[in-house]
């Protein structure tokens, strides 16, 4: 029996996808989930993410479909940062650069919630990428904050952006945490993570360690077969 697709809405502005329910259902728990007659979307065929960005959700299918976020026709990749540029064309750059990380930081958050653990360790090996092209795509601390306001404690792209933050040796975020949402827990991981380099000399860039470094366990087959996440809580850093 032939199965419909599975029509998508995404965002305020209603955007509507239609995918095939055997395959995001077989790289999501959460559309398992959704799609099953248990629940009125599985019935419908017509599954609703009213808060989502239908520009990352549009990443998220054609990873879907063709194995690379970047095969996406508005992706932007990563560029080198470049010298002898005017103060004007230097921010531009600068501004240019933290879209297209916050692009990926997007997609990883949309793939957590939809529990797409395939989806996330492709962009973190995007992001690794980017991190040793131009660490800067990663150091915006709106798009940090955002990251830890909507990550759980332990994420491996928390831990990601910790890391490309020290590589740069920014320091401390000039910001006030209240400025920003999710800065302070962002700070307090970026303060342990540097007393445990200094403590075990720890290569800290992000890029030397590797992609399973970050990668969340899966058992499909074909992709990382990492068998345990690194993730620290940073209570257990406290003890």
């Amino acid at each position: 029996m032939f199965a419909p697709p599975l029509k998508v809405i995404v965002g305020t502005e209603k955007k509507e996808f239609y995918i095939s329910r055997f395959l995001i259902c077989q790289h999501s728990e959460f559309f398992k989930a959704a799609s099953s007659d248990r629940w009125e979307s599985g019935r419908t065929d017509t599954v609703i993410l009213e808060r989502d960005d239908a520009k990352t959700f549009g990443f998220f299918l054609t990873w879907l479909v063709s194995g690379d976020v970047a095969s996406a026709a508005d992706f932007r990749p990563i560029h080198a940062r470049q010298g002898n540029l005017s103060p004007e064309a230097r921010g531009a750059a600068q501004a240019s650069t933290e879209a297209q990380g916050d692009d990926l930081i997007q997609c990883y958050i949309l793939g957590d919630m939809l529990q797409a653990p395939s989806f996330c360790n492709h962009i973190i090996d995007v992001m690794l990428l980017g991190c040793k092209v131009n660490y800067q795509a990663f150091t915006c601390l709106e798009s940090i904050g955002y990251a830890f306001s909507n990550t759980l404690e332990g994420s491996p792209l928390r831990h990601l952006l910790v890391d490309n933050y020290l590589a740069g040796n920014l320091g401390a975020p000039a910001r006030p945490f209240s400025t920003v949402a999710g800065l302070a827990e962002f700070y307090h991981q970026l303060a342990h993570q540097a007393m445990v380099i200094d403590l075990e000399a720890d290569p800290v860039e992000p890029w030397s360690k590797g992609s399973c470094y970050y990668h969340t366990p899966t058992d499909r087959p074909g992709t990382c077969s990492c068998p345990v996440p690194i993730s620290v809580p940073t209570s257990a850093l406290d003890s």
